[in-house]
């Protein structure tokens, strides 16, 4: 009986201790990716990186805290857009519902999908919203787990 007990335990505890190990930490290089954008263009993250840093932020229409962060993402995007290149990353949500939300709320900054979910699962993505400041150098520079603020994403930009 307690070998049975120990046996699940390690098996309910095992897969938190490694995933917790093998999350992304500032420094880290970023998992370079290529999506789809709305407008059907293939973006790579490697391109992107060439020209200035990147705001990555990783959200879904069906999490309220993502959707609260999307007005002040696109203030930040449209203020700071000679300085950072702004991409929100939705992962796995069928497409029209991506694209309806979007025609009522009116957003101009880049969307991605991640229909298999792959760039998730390489960022180690666990809880949404999540936001990564990747430099030029492909590394990342800052990673925020929760909802953001236009301040928040300013804050972004002082870190080297």
């Amino acid at each position: 009986m307690k070998r049975a007990f120990l046996s699940a335990l390690l098996v309910l505890i095992f897969p938190v201790v490694i995933s917790a190990q093998a999350e992304l930490k500032v420094g880290d290089v970023a998992p370079d990716f290529s999506l789809t954008s709305t407008s059907g263009k293939t973006v790579k993250l490697s391109d992107l990186t060439k020209n200035k840093p990147v705001i990555i932020n990783f959200w879904a229409t069906w999490c309220p805290p993502c959707v609260g962060e999307m007005p002040d993402l696109q203030k930040f995007a449209d203020k700071n857009a000679d300085k950072v290149t702004v991409v929100a990353i939705n992962s796995g949500e069928n497409i029209s519902t991506v694209e309806g939300f979007l025609k009522r709320n009116k957003y101009t900054f880049t969307i991605l999908y991640d229909l298999a979910g792959k760039v998730s699962t390489d960022y180690k993505i666990y809880a949404i919203p999540q936001t990564f400041l990747i430099g030029k150098d492909n590394k990342i520079k800052a990673h925020h787990i929760g909802g953001m603020r236009e301040g928040d994403f300013e804050k972004l930009l002082v870190v080297k």
